[in-house]
């Protein structure tokens, strides 16, 4: 057992492993009834020691079939009085430990801070910091936009996955020295929407002077605008038959889980149905790759990087993608871009020659959503701050008998060193030496980068700065090397196809040969398993 004290109150944790672990430590009051769709409030005081020794409660959110298949368990655990948050560290004595804190992804459909998969007890044991794992709203309940309906009290509706962040990370700023950590040396770090969501705090105006370094991994800034949001509303209150935010907030969880699967099969994702909205919040007044191109973060150090085959991840929602034969890749490359369509699948075959059509159309998506966009949110960056790194893991992993190369979410293991739980044994069935280098390799670039800004350390090759000329990166493979500008060729293509001032357009390539047109697994269907408490 080990006691801390903290501005709101005694919190009782434990110890194991050598670790103090506090886990369900709630940030902010609960987000029910008329606090539904409204900014988080900040969590009052109590007076007895309270327990912090399991989490409590996960956003509600729907059964997903990639998040079932490895094992997820807290879908039980989903209530609206959310917002909590989870520490490992290895002592609470010294507040001098570099503090990272974590932001699930998932989405900003499903996922919590408390999967398995974002243990931080290895993490905090191999770099002696401070690790912490955070709740927040996801789908309907934090991104509908009712600012046009409700008025300026519902104006932060659209963008509440951002502004609970920003409440948790408040509650780090003023409690996580009586964990250990330094409240001046804060990476804030996360994967896929968690990547997103570090790149638009990097760039609101309210998380200013809240962390000092970032991470996004496979999540560059990127959102929908407020005409969007304002649709998807009112086809939503449509469908729900009212006309009020006072009777959404009326509705029960369940009924808004199932409003949230339709509109997920009805609207489509095209440009994001549940992802934060730009404009009517001061959490993200503009577009935030615009905010970075004038100077917003620009004190914050950026390592931001993705992986080579991101979206053959997605052969998880469409068994066959990677299969598609070439005449209905062609359609779908002439629908997505038009007269310029032969130009992209041709471009791929000269760089891809050993994939297959449907695996060159992931290829594509993936270097537009995650490869391209992360190349121009750290150009916007690095010219404001030259401590911005790039990154790029190649290493194949053995999912799908290798089918799928390196894909979405691949890396996580290797900063979590989670490889003894089922998504871990996905990405790497084998113990192996290339594994454990790898391991060393990346979790010491995350450790490094968390302490100094900088990710260089004694298990890789120099990692130099990214900058305009050159766009260095790191390469993790079975052998990592730092490369010049490895994704010219990429480059040049999207440079042109899209061009760095429509990168904010970007989102809507998000479409595979398929036809659906954005992935859902189970919640497609409005009787899918809802996982409400």
């Amino acid at each position: 057992m080990t006691i801390t004290k903290t501005s709101l109150g005694d919190i009782e944790g434990q110890i194991a492993n050598g670790l103090h672990i506090f886990r369900g430590i709630p940030y902010a009051e609960t987000t029910a009834g008329e606090w539904r769709f409204r900014r988080a409030r900040p969590k009052q005081p109590w007076t007895s020691v309270r327990k912090a020794l399991e989490p409590h409660a996960v956003a509600p959110q729907l059964q997903d079939v990639a998040y079932a298949m490895a094992g997820s368990s807290v879908e039980h655990l989903c209530n609206e009085n959310c917002l909590e948050l989870n520490v490992w560290t290895p002592g609470i004595e010294v507040a001098t430990r570099p503090v990272m804190v974590y932001i699930h992804g998932g989405g900003y459909l499903y996922g919590s801070s408390h999967d398995e998969d974002y243990n931080g007890a290895a993490l905090a044991k191999a770099g002696d910091v401070v690790v912490v794992t955070i709740n927040y709203r996801l789908g309907i309940f934090g991104h509908l936009y009712l600012g046009a309906v409700g008025g300026k009290e519902f104006q932060d509706s659209g963008t509440l996955s951002l502004t609970d962040q920003i409440e948790a990370l408040r509650w780090v700023k003023a409690n996580i020295a009586a964990f250990g950590g330094d409240p001046d040396n804060v990476t804030i770090f996360g994967e896929s929407c968690g990547g997103l969501s570090v790149s638009h705090l990097t760039a609101s105006p309210l998380a200013q002077g809240l962390f000092q370094r970032m991470i996004a991994m496979s999540g560059a800034a990127a959102g929908r605008t407020e005409q969007i949001g304002i649709d998807i509303t009112a086809a939503v209150m449509k469908q729900a038959k009212v006309k009020t935010v006072t009777e959404l907030q009326t509705l029960s969880m369940k009924d808004l889980l199932a409003l949230q699967a339709w509109a997920l099969a009805e609207l489509g994702m095209a440009e994001g149905t549940f992802i934060p909205v730009i404009g009517p919040s001061p959490a993200l007044p503009e577009d935030p790759l615009e905010l970075m191109a004038k100077g917003a973060g620009g004190d914050v150090d950026m390592m931001i990087g993705y992986t080579r085959d991101e979206m053959r991840y997605w052969e998880f929602y469409y068994p066959g993608l990677l299969e598609k034969p070439p005449a209905v890749v062609r359609k779908w490359a002439s629908d997505l871009f038009g007269n310029a369509g032969p130009k992209v699948l041709d471009t791929y075959a000269r760089i891809r020659p050993e994939e297959k059509p449907g695996e060159l159309a992931c290829s594509i998506i993936g270097d537009i959503i995650f490869g391209y966009m992360s190349d121009q949110q750290a150009l916007r960056h690095a010219r404001h701050n030259p401590r911005t790194w790039m990154y790029r893991v190649d290493w194949r992993t053995s999912m799908l008998e290798g089918r799928l190369g390196s894909p979405h979410a691949c890396e996580l293991p290797f900063v979590f060193d989670s490889f003894d739980i089922p998504w871990g044994k996905l990405v790497a069935e084998n113990d192996t030496t290339e594994r454990r280098a790898l391991l060393a390799a990346f979790q010491g670039a995350f450790l490094a980068f968390a302490r100094t800004g900088d990710p260089n350390h004694v298990g890789i090759p120099q990692w130099q700065p990214f900058e305009e000329k050159s766009r260095c990166a790191m390469v993790f493979d079975v052998n990592t090397e730092c490369r010049t500008n490895p994704v010219k060729q990429e480059l040049a293509l999207w440079d042109e196809i899209i061009g760095p001032e429509k990168v904010s357009e970007a989102p809507r390539y998000f479409h595979f040969p398929v036809e659906e047109s954005y992935p859902t697994g189970e919640a497609a269907d409005e009787t899918a398993k809802l996982s409400t408490a």
